[in-house]
């Protein structure tokens, strides 16, 4: 990785990264409502704001800028190892992508990711439980009750069900 190019202030990398991402969204979304347009324009914004971030210039830097220059004051802002604040504030010298910091993070998200896996078979037989409900006319499609079980047919639960 070459340490003398900048890592932020790459506009045209968050304008080019955006407006693809945006077109793609278009093209596959089709917003024809203006509900659709609504939905659609909260998406633009969030991608907008994802690369701003990513190759503009971080908020969080920005914010910092003024305490980062008064207390590390040969510290570059536009450098790739700015972005990573915790070895920064904790005064961590070396490489910061093997800093404890950044390996809690990698800890942490490997435990996002098992905790995910592990409720994602219960979250897929709750929503298949309510799917497998009974068609109900007021409202136009499959219910479930409010308590998470399958809705009752002539006033009482099937068995086998919870």
């Amino acid at each position: 990785m070459n340490h003398d190019a900048p890592a932020y202030g790459l506009w045209f990398l968050a304008f080019l990264n955006s407006a693809v991402f945006i077109f793609f969204a278009f093209t596959f979304g089709k917003p024809q409502t203006p509900r659709d347009w609504r939905s659609f324009s909260a998406f633009s914004a969030f991608i907008v704001a994802l690369f701003a971030e990513m190759y503009g210039f971080p908020l969080t830097i920005y914010l910092l800028s003024g305490w980062f220059q008064a207390c590390y004051p040969g510290m570059d802002l536009m450098s790739h190892d700015a972005g990573h604040l915790w070895s920064t504030i904790l005064g961590l010298h070396g490489d910061p992508h093997t800093s404890l910091p950044h390996l809690l993070s990698y800890a942490f998200i490997g435990g996002g990711f098992i905790v995910l896996s592990a409720a994602w078979n219960v979250l897929y037989q709750a929503q298949k439980q309510c799917l497998d409900g009974f068609w109900h006319p007021a409202v136009g499609g499959r219910t479930c009750s409010k308590d998470g079980a399958p809705p009752r047919r002539g006033g009482r639960r099937e068995e086998g069900r919870l």
